[in-house]
């Protein structure tokens, strides 16, 4: 399992791979996967963007030393989630040992507690400043240089991000070693909690991973007239799940001189997915309606995604494309993502609904868009639009003599109901054309894409203070009666 283990790396959606350093411009001109789309979604989009196309003009130049903020001041332009600074001086990830959940108007609680050691919080506490300043104006101003492809998101992306991220992205939110909270638990008075960045260690990460699939609304739950089967998927980290790794475990074991290197993961996923079969049908049994709750997903593995979204609809997943550079000015490349056999489906296909936030986010999104394509009603926020993804070891490119390296989308998905895309290369303005119709709204009778634009729900829901502390039950309730599913 090993030979493969090292590439199942939360919240990137692809496979291995390393890019070579080059000058900022040239790399973005010559690798990007279409500088075009970004150019039409920044003209399409004047209100959700931030910065200007001079990361990749031709006459740009970076200066010999400069700041992560500088840095990221340049790269915003792309409203690209999947932008990210590495090198020497960004460091390793680092946490509170704390996650944040935001609402749509600025408010932001203290949403799951990671490290036991932490007893001056408690989930559910409300943030009211950070570091002096009142929660929202400190969202707002963090979310200027978050990447990213709309306000509302990079909010949130701004939360994870103080929560958990290297010492460049802390640096360029304002925060040193030490975060201080003013925080108030309901009617009590406010108090002051200082927290400390520790090192993102193994056992840290495999306590995030659960953490974030527990569920914040009950298994089944009585929305008005309707009762609504819920189960909660925070992330696809498979790596941290005991099923997957005896399975992959036991094919491996079985089959040591297999010429398939991908037999074991899929023996794991197809464990996996089986699990998660057996937990919805016995949900749907006692329900009128199932919900998949994405908020705040944090990403994960595209295959896993691809074998849950069969799963969940009895169809195959939409045809997908990982649309890269091509090399050739004016084409790109389009690469057919890999079809796996299907694990199973569920036997009790209810209407389904999916609940996606402004934290829901690469494979998160992924899921929902597969969902959506096969008949799903997505209700929520807009997403962030992490719409494709790089690969987990690429080195980027070397910015001057910074210290940083920037990473940045290495192909975006283009999913086709249609089926008339083919793999190879094609005219970038034809294809952009065709995604970018209606605003790049996505469609069930044309090729689209969600980097950038994110998920966009069928039911718009606006997300307030009080959904952050009933585990959105009141939010499930609007949805529901918006999308006429309960009286």
């Amino acid at each position: 399992m090993k030979r493969f283990i090292a590439c199942l790396v939360l919240a990137t959606c692809c496979l291995c791979a390393t890019a070579s350093a080059e000058e900022l411009g040239a790399y973005l001109r010559t690798h990007y996967p279409s500088l075009r789309y970004v150019e039409r979604y920044r003209a399409t989009h004047p209100e959700d963007v931030l910065g200007s196309a001079d990361a990749w003009a031709a006459s740009a130049r970076l200066a010999p030393e400069t700041t992560a903020s500088a840095v990221s001041r340049r790269l915003v332009g792309l409203a690209d989630q999947h932008v990210a600074l590495t090198g020497a001086k960004a460091g390793k990830t680092e946490t509170l040992g704390v996650l944040f959940r935001t609402s749509s108007d600025g408010h932001m609680i203290v949403w799951r507690i990671l490290d036991a050691r932490i007893t001056g919080l408690a989930q559910g506490d409300t943030v009211l400043q950070i570091n002096g300043t009142p929660t929202a104006a400190w969202l707002k101003s963090a979310a200027d240089l978050t990447f990213g492809g709309n306000t509302r998101a990079r909010q949130a992306e701004a939360a994870l991000s103080l929560a958990l991220g290297t010492p460049a992205a802390h640096q360029v939110a304002g925060a040193g070693k030490t975060v201080a909270l003013r925080v108030q638990r309901f009617a009590q008075a406010p108090r002051q909690v200082a927290l400390h960045y520790q090192p993102m260690t193994q056992e840290l990460a495999r306590m995030l991973a659960s953490a974030v699939d527990v569920p914040d609304l009950p298994e089944v739950v009585q929305i008005g007239n309707t009762r609504v089967g819920s189960i909660r998927l925070g992330a696809f980290a498979p790596q941290y799940n005991p099923t997957f790794t005896q399975a992959a475990d036991a094919r491996e074991t079985a089959t040591p001189q297999t010429n398939d290197p991908d037999a074991a993961m899929l023996a794991g996923f197809c464990a996996v997915t089986r699990e998660l079969i057996g937990r919805y049908d016995a949900i749907a049994g006692r329900s009128d309606v199932m919900l998949i709750d994405l908020r705040g997903n944090m990403g994960g593995f595209a295959r896993e995604v691809r074998g849950f979204s069969w799963a969940l609809t009895g169809r195959k997943p939409v045809k997908t494309y990982e649309m890269r550079a091509s090399g050739t000015p004016g084409s790109v490349r389009l690469e057919a993502l890999q079809d796996d056999a299907s694990c199973g489906s569920v036997a009790s296909h209810k209407p389904l609904l999916v609940l996606v936030d402004a934290g829901t986010r690469s494979a998160g999104e992924l899921l929902a868009t597969y969902l959506w394509a096969s008949g799903a009603t997505i209700m929520g926020e807009r997403t962030i639009g992490a719409g494709g993804g790089r690969d987990s070891e690429s080195q980027g490119v070397a910015l001057g003599d910074s210290g940083y390296r920037a990473l940045v989308s290495e192909n975006f998905y283009i999913f086709d109901p249609t089926e008339d895309l083919r793999v190879g290369e094609m005219d970038e303005a034809t294809l952009v054309d065709r995604v970018a119709a209606d605003g790049f709204r996505p469609s069930r009778t044309r090729p689209f894409a969600t980097q950038s634009i994110g998920v966009v729900p069928d039911v718009p829901l606006a997300i307030d203070a009080a959904d952050l502390n009933d585990g959105g039950q009141g939010l499930l309730l609007r949805g529901l009666v918006a999308a006429g599913l309960t009286k």
